[in-house]
């Protein structure tokens, strides 16, 4: 998709949910000066904290775009926000601080064809926990969702117009039947 895109003069900027965003200035250091290195990434980029899997996987599409020059979005929350919601619930985590710092907006909790889907999820993975467990995990999933909407978005709103448009690489679940992610930033 990318190659295709710079094929016709387009230039795309990147998302990927692998990253964060308290990595972000990781990445921007990474694409933008020739002389950080991938460890460097890796590192300033909080990789083994915030994602853990092997970065060699990813790292192709990562050098591929520092190597056309392409802006790279960590679309994550950070997982200690993450991890807040998933212990306290969302209306308590959402009074933390923490969460002034970052660049979400509004969560909406109200979909019932999102949650309908999540809660089968869960409980498929996890039988037997207690309703209130359940709900926490789905306040973290939406979080999580709510926040890679918000990074497209403001991606979206906040480009030039020369800018290219914007390929998002997530998991697939934030994308199925169009509920998760596609409908927020929608």
């Amino acid at each position: 998709i990318l190659n295709a895109l710079l094929a016709h003069d387009r230039h795309p900027a990147l998302a990927m949910e692998m990253f964060s965003w308290d990595g972000q200035p990781g990445l921007d250091r990474y694409t933008q000066e020739s002389e950080f290195t991938t460890e460097q990434l890796v590192k300033d980029s909080q990789w083994n904290t915030n994602w853990g899997g092997e970065f060699a996987d990813y790292q192709p599409l990562v050098a591929f775009a520092k190597s056309h020059q392409l802006p790279v979005l960590g679309l994550n929350p950070p997982r200690p926000l993450v991890r807040l919601v998933a212990t306290k619930g969302l209306s308590e985590a959402w009074q933390d601080p923490e969460m002034r710092k970052w660049p979400i907006e509004e969560i909406v909790t109200d979909d019932h064809a999102y949650e309908q889907v999540i809660f089968e999820q869960i409980e498929a993975c996890h039988p037997g926990l207690p309703d209130h467990v359940y709900r926490r995990i789905f306040e973290a999933s939406i979080f999580r969702d709510e926040g890679m909407a918000q990074i497209i978005t403001n991606y979206l709103n906040t480009r030039s117009k020369t800018a290219g448009p914007l390929v998002s690489y997530t998991g697939g679940g934030h994308i199925q039947y169009k509920i998760p992610v596609p409908q927020r930033v929608e």
